[in-house]
């Protein structure tokens, strides 16, 4: 995250760029685990979602959070 920011330096473009990012982190491992295990639109939405979420959306405000 920290070298997103130092690219980015609005808080509302980092937050949007950093929680596309773990999105597209998580398609990559569903496209992984799809190909094992699952194949379905609900755990494609889960996969995807959650990262983007948590780690991407929550995360980046924490990180803003304690930058300052």
């Amino acid at each position: 995250m920290e070298g997103l920011w130092k690219k980015i330096h609005k808080t509302s473009l980092f937050l949007v760029v950093n929680t596309v990012c773990w999105m597209l982190v998580g398609l990559l491992v569903w496209g992984v685990v799809r190909i094992f295990a699952v194949d379905a639109l609900p755990w494609a939405l889960c996969f995807i979602g959650y990262p983007g979420f948590f780690i991407g959306f929550i995360g980046g405000i924490f990180f803003l959070w304690t930058k300052d």
